[in-house]
């Protein structure tokens, strides 16, 4: 029975995050439908459609996380209390032991961010390249210039790929 609840929690829980996700793609969509190109110029298309997939789906997987938001330092303290009661002092030393990979722990997901940051921004830029490569494939085509743009598209996806 409680499988079954935990299931159905979890399922609606991705759906509100479907929801919301498919909400936000739809609007930043509509928005940029709704543009003239000329008014574009902050954002590129590469831009927009990486808005439009990855970063709305960060906002729709929120609601899955928030509510550990809450309840995480609540069960820490009382973790942490019930250690004390059953060890004593010794306690402090696993606490702080957990500290300092806490720490650690921040440093390395600072330098992910970094990471991935500017794998966003390589991927963006091959998304750039691609759409102009496809908006442009009748001039493409008909002075022969396949390799040229091929290659092009290559040396940057090169450069996603050492991210």
């Amino acid at each position: 029975m409680n499988n079954t609840l935990a299931s159905t929690k979890q399922t609606q829980q991705e759906l509100l995050g479907n929801k919301i996700t498919y909400s936000i793609s739809e609007l930043v969509l509509e928005k940029t439908l709704s543009l003239r190109y000329n008014q574009m110029s902050v954002f590129s298309i590469g831009d927009v459609i990486t808005f439009a997939t990855s970063d709305s789906k960060k906002f729709g997987n929120i609601s899955n996380s928030l509510i550990y938001m809450f309840i995480t330092p609540i069960s820490g303290i009382f973790g942490i209390i019930y250690l004390y009661i059953l060890f004593g002092y010794s306690t402090f030393v696993g606490v702080s032991i957990m500290l300092i990979l806490m720490i650690v722990n921040y440093i390395y997901v600072k330098r992910g961010m970094f990471y991935q940051k500017e794998y966003m921004k390589s991927k963006s830029e091959r998304i750039k390249k691609s759409s102009e490569m496809f908006n442009n494939i009748k001039y493409i085509k008909t002075s022969n210039l396949e390799l040229f743009f091929g290659n092009k598209i290559q040396q940057i996806r090169d450069v996603e790929m050492k991210w």
